[in-house]
């Protein structure tokens, strides 16, 4: 990892000299998490208290063509030494031409249109020590050839380097029940994976096909035995599947209707999953705020030899409030009820501006009724509140 940040800044120093126009912009800030009980296993910690960094340089021809991004992440924990380290999220060239673009190197790209779940983002993998959802992504290494035309873009990925998954340290919380060991499994044997987009936009549509041929970014777990043949650790075990889907948006006015699906094949039978719903947007009012309303149906059809879904069938109700003040005030969040296990999670997550540059964000994760689900049993102590201070600059 350390060669790959020396050979980054190197990159980034060649392209600043290169650039017509050089920024450099980004955040640092420091963290910590309030458990509300105590810990279900032994040795995790406590109030884990962390350094962040994620500055970003960016370098610009000037015929605005060529670009170079490079965003790394690092984060240094004192409360469990396993939840530091860093990764690069992106590291890239672009050239943008009439109609057309082309990108070699570490991006990220996002997928979906739901605000609960984002099943159809496939492309990066889940970083799961930053968050149990995978909201969070590693970068991926990939060449990206994205073409126009009139209604919306045509984009074709080729994507070498496969990520694994990152999971929670065992020392950390959430995490699974038992350790998941570095060591993962290929039964279908490696290599690259690619994936193609389609993006048709026309008055209150936005719509995007997709497929992807590849690695599975879910891992199945196989069980590891120690000497004496109890269960100790689990080995993750990557398939390659395929998978298709589309997500759209359609506007309503003050009603816009979302949805995300996915096709995916590669274990004992196919499958689909899909978030399904609706946004109200209740307009700024005499307050200046502006109001949001979610709701979403949530499923997923998948076999017993895929990997858990985090949510089997299930609703979400949420809500967003922004106050449009002079310091970005806003709170949002929902709670997610699956109805095959009697599993609740709530998200609240609220932000302030407090100085000129400064920013405090708060977050609670609570777990509930979760003994039934086969992805969420292991988190039944671990509801939390994180509070992050940051400055941006």
């Amino acid at each position: 990892m350390r060669r790959l940040f020396a050979f980054a800044l190197a990159c980034s120093i060649a392209a600043a000299a290169w650039g017509q126009t050089v920024s450099l912009r980004g955040h640092v800030g420091a963290d910590t998490r309030i458990y509300l009980r105590g810990a279900a296993f032994d040795g995790q910690e406590r109030a884990p208290f962390s350094l962040l960094a994620e500055p970003r340089l960016r370098a610009v021809s000037a015929d605005r063509r060529k670009e170079f991004l490079f965003i790394p992440y690092l984060r240094e924990s004192a409360g469990t030494t396993e939840r530091g380290g860093g990764d690069i999220r992106d590291l890239y060239g672009a050239h943008h031409g009439d109609g057309w673009s082309a990108l070699v190197g570490v991006s990220r790209v996002f997928w979906g249109a739901a605000e609960s779940l984002h099943m159809i983002d496939i492309v990066n993998q889940s970083d799961l020590a930053e968050d149990y959802r995978g909201h969070f992504k590693l970068g991926q290494p990939m060449a990206m050839l994205t073409l126009t035309h009139p209604y919306g873009q045509f984009e074709l990925l080729a994507l070498p380097g496969f990520r694994e998954r990152r999971f929670a340290p065992a020392r950390s919380r959430p995490r699974l029940a038992l350790p998941v060991l570095a060591d993962a499994a290929y039964p279908d044997g490696k290599g690259a994976d690619w994936a193609a987009r389609v993006t048709f936009s026309h008055d209150r549509v936005d719509a995007h096909l997709y497929h992807f041929a590849g690695l599975s970014r879910e891992p199945d777990f196989l069980p590891v035995f120690d000497g004496e043949g109890r269960l100790s650790a689990l080995r993750p075990s990557y398939r390659r599947i395929r998978q298709t889907g589309l997500d759209l948006t359609y506007a309503l006015d003050a009603l816009i209707l979302k949805g995300e699906f996915l096709d995916r094949r590669g274990y004992s039978r196919g499958f689909t999953a899909g978030v399904a719903g609706a946004e109200y947007v209740f307009g700024a009012g005499a307050s200046g705020a502006d109001r949001s309303l979610f709701v979403e149906h949530l499923f997923d059809q998948r076999p017993a030899d895929a990997p858990p879904a985090l949510f089997r069938r299930g609703w979400f109700v949420g809500g967003r409030l922004a106050a449009n003040d002079a310091d970005s005030s806003e709170i949002r969040g929902g709670v997610v009820f699956d109805t095959d296990s009697g599993a609740r999670t709530i998200r609240v997550e609220a932000s302030r501006r407090i100085r000129d540059d400064w920013q405090l964000h708060l977050e609670y994760n609570g777990f509930a009724g979760v003994g039934g689900s086969a992805s969420l049993a292991s988190f039944a102590d671990d509801s939390y509140l994180r509070i992050l201070i940051r400055r941006n600059f």
